[in-house]
């Protein structure tokens, strides 16, 4: 199920522009293949898959809010949620800053927040860091930093990863659609 809540707005000349303010989805999926399994008994058959539900907030054109969850069935009770909050901030049609902040909970595991930034420097070349952070633990997870180049149909990404005692380099080649 998805419903959407758009808005219309006009401006001083009356033009009128259209948005969409809120998004919420929910998703129930029905795994049919573990209800056949014969390997397992009818009581050790899982077929309901999390009950997912995700809730986007757009006040802004260039912010929005977004909470994520599943609900395990099995076990009667939240599995994951992620909370989140994007900002653009367009200095100019070629210069873009967007910046990332998200909580991500998961049952079993340790809470995270993770930030991310990524700014347009000159002529398609960008930079970006992504740090996140174990909330339970106090220590970083991971740490990446890159540049970046994109053309029209492909982009090139140079960077490097520190995750724990291991150093990584990063080399990316995409082709973009048009």
């Amino acid at each position: 199920m998805e419903n959407l809540l758009d808005a219309a707005s006009s401006n001083e000349k009356g033009e009128i522009s259209y948005s969409q303010w809120a998004q919420f989805d929910v998703t129930q999926r029905y795994d049919i293949e573990e209800l056949q399994r014969r390997d397992l008994s009818e009581g050790d058959k899982k077929p309901w898959e999390p009950f997912l539900a995700s809730l986007i907030l757009r006040p802004l054109k260039d912010i929005n809010f977004r909470a994520d969850t599943a609900w395990d069935h099995y076990k009667n009770r939240i599995s994951t949620a992620v909370v989140s909050f994007n900002v653009t901030d367009r200095k100019s049609e070629d210069k873009v800053n967007r910046y990332y902040l998200d909580y991500a909970k998961n049952v079993g595991s340790d809470d995270s927040l993770n930030l991310r930034i990524e700014t347009t420097l000159y002529d398609g070349f960008s930079a970006g860091a992504l740090i996140r952070r174990n909330l339970n633990l106090h220590y970083d997870i991971s740490d990446s930093f890159w540049l970046q180049y994109q053309a029209r149909c492909w982009s090139i990404r140079l960077g490097t990863e520190l995750e724990k005692a291991n150093r990584s380099l990063i080399f990316k080649f995409q082709l973009l659609g048009f």
